[in-house]
């Protein structure tokens, strides 16, 4: 009896991931006190002191896990439980520890059996049937409390997801309303997967960063061979797990666990998967250290030399000359060190600017209502000097009128500088994103209005996939919207 009952002080402190020191620290005791009775080389039973402790212990982690990972346990162990009492949790987790007659019955069971316990599974075949089971697992996402951490690695192809629109549609709508419930997404991508898969990926992914809830990374290699197992998880209370042999997606099988061993085990194959990957798109919030950090990678990319493509609405403060800048930054009254910082990462982006648009292409994608709606307007907004300077940086009309005298000047005096004029509803892009692309360099993304976050990425699939992206929508606007006299044109008009 007193190994069976130091042996289920283990399980359950192995299924709630408690550690010795910490059951300890919760009870107020040495570590090995906690050792010794995990150990046989002391009793634990309902006659020594702590054993009422080590149950309100066990009780008061798990609740604070907000998993209902021992309830789940403990309705798998006893079928017929009965919760009329409110403290049905301590009552049975009390005859579980302690060896009671009826729940002995039980464990006999087990222990005549390999098995712990049995579990149901619910399994679903195809593409179809993996798309049914993620319905039922947003469904199961949307019932339990905000703040919840959701593991995502896919392992497969992504036919599943791309051949259904309507499913593509609702996939996203139920991603936004997990980052609106603040759940935190971690993903690890699989970039095995040919470009054009990875970037319709990331970039049907990229309104979701600026959230800031994503964590981003990428297995850099996969062996199809041994097909490895696709696992979506809520950490402690689902996981899904799919596999599927190449090329036959009639034999992609789908299952879905809520058991807590089943679950737990899911999240040790993602955790290994994890800590062998490396970062793939780069989330940074506006706190001082984040944007240094951002800063820095912006300007070492900005001093190689290469093509751009740059995919937003009005031309960015990068392309403004030193004195329209200046006088932005002292009508904001800002103190004189944002403004000296402000000038400095300007004075770097702009002469590398100037550099690079000598030998390379630097092609940019502008919204024409949006500029027409800056030329009407009093005032507006500059995302990025905001951004830089943590605070809303507001643009005059009269100086964003000499921002755009400017871009003409750099239209006539550079010919690889090239701007086309698009309604931006109508592009592939996703709605309220700005990029950036440096040919083998990286991609910066921001949002064009609020978001709490900018992202950034330099894996050189990614970063090679959307380049190609932007240079199609190039390829594919009409002439007359990138004729560089038509764009003057329609610039002196608005003036």
């Amino acid at each position: 009896m007193d190994n069976f009952q130091h042996k289920e002080l283990s399980y359950v402190m192995e299924l709630l991931n408690i550690s010795g020191q910490k059951l300890a620290d919760n009870l107020m005791v040495s570590r090995s006190l906690v050792s010794k009775w995990k150990n046989g080389k002391l009793p634990f039973n309902p006659s020594i002191y702590h054993f009422e402790n080590v149950i309100d212990a066990i009780i008061k982690i798990n609740n604070k896990q907000q998993a209902k990972i021992l309830e789940r346990f403990i309705e798998q162990l006893l079928p017929n439980i009965n919760k009329s009492n409110k403290n049905w949790m301590q009552e049975y987790l009390r005859l579980w520890l302690a060896g009671n007659l009826d729940v002995k019955e039980a464990i006999e069971q087990i222990d005549s059996d390999p098995s712990l316990y049995n579990t149901n599974i619910k399994v679903y075949q195809g593409n179809q049937g993996k798309r049914d089971a993620f319905t039922d697992f947003f469904n199961y996402l949307q019932s339990l409390p905000p703040g919840q951490e959701i593991l995502f690695s896919d392992m497969e192809d992504m036919s599943w997801l791309f051949e259904n629109k309507q499913f593509m549609l609702y996939w996203k709508k139920m991603m936004i309303s997990a980052i609106k419930n603040n759940h935190k997404l971690n993903i690890v991508h699989n970039t095995g997967r040919d470009i054009t898969s990875i970037t319709k990926i990331v970039f049907s992914w990229l309104p979701l960063y600026f959230s800031g809830n994503i964590q981003s990374h990428f297995y850099p290699t996969v062996d199809y061979n041994l097909t490895p197992p696709t696992t979506y998880i809520i950490k402690g209370h689902l996981a899904l797990m799919s596999l599927c042999p190449l090329d036959n997606h009639k034999d992609r099988y789908t299952t879905i666990y809520k058991d807590p061993l089943s679950v737990k085990q899911m999240e040790k194959i993602f955790k290994a998967r994890y800590e062998k990957s490396e970062v793939l798109v780069e989330v940074f919030d506006s706190s001082k250290s984040s944007l240094e950090k951002l800063t820095k990678k912006i300007i070492t990319a900005g001093r190689r030399l290469d093509d751009i493509y740059a995919y937003v609405p009005t031309p960015v403060y990068s392309t403004m000359n030193h004195e329209t800048l200046l006088a932005v930054l002292n009508e904001n009254n800002l103190p004189s060190s944002v403004i000296d910082m402000a000038m400095t990462i300007h004075h770097e982006f702009h002469v590398a600017f100037i550099k690079n648009i000598k030998k390379y292409n630097c092609r940019q994608f502008h919204d024409i209502d949006t500029i027409r709606n800056y030329m009407e307007n009093s005032e507006s907004i500059c995302l990025e000097l905001s951004s830089l300077t943590r605070s809303p940086v507001i643009v005059s009309n009269k100086l964003f009128k000499k921002h755009m005298e400017y871009i003409i000047e750099l239209l006539d005096t550079y010919p690889r500088f090239q701007i086309a004029l698009i309604p931006f509803e109508t592009t592939p892009v996703p709605s309220n994103t700005n990029v950036w692309v440096k040919q083998n360099c990286l991609i910066y993304a921001y949002p064009q209005t609020g978001g709490r976050a900018v992202a950034l990425s330099t894996e050189s699939m990614t970063v090679y996939g959307f380049y190609e992206k932007l240079d199609q929508l190039w390829t594919n606007t009409p002439l007359v919207n990138k004729d560089v006299n038509w764009v003057k044109e329609q610039f002196r008009k608005l003036l």
